[in-house]
């Protein structure tokens, strides 16, 4: 891979820091895309919490967990401005793919 897992995921959240949802929604997974568990809707769930319930968030903290040539295992400090005020720092657990055809990680799901 020419792009780090950190690297991947700070361009990640550049991109919903820019609300340019569009481009985010790409830089996902199939996987991911059709995780009820993550966005019970598909792309109108993301929306609107990316679009419209995130206010701002502040990414404290990129590591690398673990990384093989085709996955990684990334941890994310985080805390989110939502409508309803500032909610706690939150540690996520982001889990990437690495996909050959277009020589980009995605993000694959989300845990925390």
């Amino acid at each position: 891979p020419t792009i780090t897992p950190e690297k991947f995921t700070r361009q990640y959240f550049s991109m919903l820091d820019k609300k340019d949802l569009e481009a985010a929604w790409k830089a996902t997974s199939q996987n991911f895309k059709t995780n009820k568990r993550l966005m019970k809707d598909g792309y109108s769930s993301y929306e609107k919490w990316w679009g419209k319930d995130v206010v701002r968030f502040t990414l404290h903290r990129v590591v690398v967990q673990s990384q093989s040539f085709d996955s990684a295992k990334v941890e994310v400090i985080i805390q989110f401005k939502t409508k309803d005020g500032m909610g706690p720092v939150q540690h996520l657990f982001l889990y990437l793919t690495w996909e050959p055809q277009s020589g980009k990680w995605l993000l694959d799901d989300s845990q925390s």
